[in-house]
């Protein structure tokens, strides 16, 4: 790659965007069948089965609350990805079977009253709504805000499972010591340009999230570190960011990052 190579950023540097909806990280896990290739076209009411949909609906309502468990007790490794990316694939069925036919979800919901982990799912979701809004979801668009509620509380779970992740995958970058490894970073960048690429894409993607979880106080991602890491995660990537943009020739993206760098090594000690 050479240094003239132009990066297709956009709004890198709106800091302020508070929206944690980010699904684009999430795009192959989180899309349902409903969603599936062009080639097998769009589906319709009449593709769906009552026992189909009663089947799905099982099946994704244990990985619900296994998610709700996850984030209830802080639990954000990197291993729990997967049940957070379940879980929001199954409350996207939810909603979709909801918006569609809801007189087809109020059957379904009685046929599956029996259903533990399904009821568990509605009596988490609704008194949710009920929690937040002092009142308990009667409307179609009552209960689908509910669903959308809890699956906003799990994406961010998932979020935080992918910056656990990639608290791990950036240390190859650094020395034992704390400093970043330029003789290591040259070389990979040197030699997997293309591919290096696409991870300085990822990393910039996570900063951002990080930075809105810093701004809105959910800094939890090792509660026994209460906010250190992500911090600590910040400093690191801002830093390894700044220092490939520099070595590109891209300068203001080079500045930006070092000025985030700068700021968040203020707040802790970075060991």
């Amino acid at each position: 790659m050479s240094v003239n190579d132009d990066f297709t950023f956009d709004n890198i540097f709106d800091e302020g965007d508070e929206d944690f909806s980010l699904y684009e990280e999430n795009s192959s896990t989180v899309e349902t069948d409903s969603d599936s290739s062009a080639t097998k076209g769009k589906r319709t009411s009449a593709d769906f089965h009552p026992d189909m949909d009663a089947l799905l609906l099982t099946a994704q309502s244990s990985m619900i609350v296994e998610a709700m468990n996850l984030f209830s007790n802080s639990d954000f490794k990197q291993s729990s990805a997967g049940c957070y990316s379940e879980a929001i694939n199954g409350l996207n069925l939810f909603i979709k079977l909801l918006e569609r036919n809801p007189g087809h979800f109020k059957k379904l919901s009685s046929e599956l009253a029996y259903d533990h982990d399904f009821a568990e799912v509605i009596n988490i979701c609704y008194r949710h709504f009920e929690n937040v809004s002092g009142e308990f979801p009667e409307s179609d668009s009552q209960k689908i805000k509910a669903f959308e509620m809890v699956r906003e509380m799990v994406n961010r779970g998932y979020l935080k499972s992918l910056i656990s992740r990639s608290i791990i995958d950036i240390k190859e970058f650094f020395l034992l010591s704390g400093g970043l490894d330029y003789a290591k970073f040259d070389k990979i960048n040197s030699l997997e340009a293309d591919s290096f690429k696409k991870k300085i894409l990822i990393l910039m993607k996570y900063i951002k999230i990080s930075i809105q979880f810093v701004k809105s106080g959910d800094v939890i991602i090792n509660p026994a570190l209460k906010g250190r890491d992500l911090n600590n995660y910040i400093v690191n990537t801002t830093e390894l960011l700044s220092y490939y943009f520099s070595i590109m020739g891209q300068e203001k993206y080079s500045l930006y990052y070092r000025r985030l760098y700068e700021n968040y090594k203020k707040y802790f000690i970075v060991r």
